[in-house]
């Protein structure tokens, strides 16, 4: 869903200023599918919880075939029908990385390939100001649009800045039960100064707004 990076350093700031410029075009996303098979094992109970909400199964690591980048895949459950889970994913606020990024506005979009989708313009301003425009699609895969059962979410830079190379994500929800819904998270990134430990922090906080966001809370204050 959203994210980016925290720039904080003299090399990065040099950086962006022989590549920070004004925003590339970027292809359009396709098809509505995960990007891969999701790596990430499922959630092993916990006591007589066969379906354990709040733990995250995580497997992450560097694709190093040219262009490289990090990725992370995750998996974990919430305790709520799917058709409140895939409303929540559908939310702007909890799509972005509200920890990074300073400003973000969507909007909807026709696709005919799609069931919801729509744009995402995002503003960064730290030392220098980066913008990007992500595309989401969202499809309901098995079951129909007031009662889904499988659905599936892509989405993937539409514009950026140069210095941000790749910035693209699947989300998969699958009902477990009535009440239960499995949820897996897959994103890879290539920016300046981000490795696989960003990425997975962005993937737990991301988690954590889709439980609050569900459940009615306040999503996380990253101030």
């Amino acid at each position: 869903m959203g994210h980016l990076f925290n720039i904080q350093t003299a090399v990065f700031a040099l950086v962006c200023m022989a590549a920070c410029g004004k925003p590339t075009e970027r292809n359009s996303i396709g098809t509505v599918e995960p990007l891969e098979p999701n790596l990430a094992p499922a959630v092993e109970p916990v006591g007589d919880e066969l379906y354990p909400e709040g733990v995250l199964s995580m497997v992450c690591g560097e694709e190093e075939r040219e262009p490289s980048y990090h990725w992370c895949h995750a998996r974990g459950y919430v305790h709520a029908p799917i058709a409140d889970v895939f409303e929540t994913t559908r939310n702007v606020d909890v799509n972005v990385d509200r920890r990074e990024i300073d400003s973000w506005v969507r909007t909807w979009d026709e696709d005919p390939e799609t069931d919801y989708s729509y744009f995402v313009d995002v503003e960064l301003f730290n030392i220098i100001a980066v913008q990007y425009t992500l595309k989401y699609g969202h499809n309901v895969e098995i079951g129909t649009l007031d009662a889904p059962e499988l659905t599936w979410c892509l989405f993937d830079l539409t514009q950026a800045s140069s210095v941000l190379e790749i910035l693209r994500g699947s989300i998969v929800l699958r009902q477990i039960d009535k009440d239960i819904t499995e949820y897996e998270y897959i994103e890879h990134l290539k920016a300046p100064l981000r490795d696989t430990e960003q990425v997975e922090n962005t993937m737990r906080d991301i988690y954590a707004d889709v439980l609050a966001h569900v459940h009615g809370e306040p999503l996380p204050d990253y101030d």
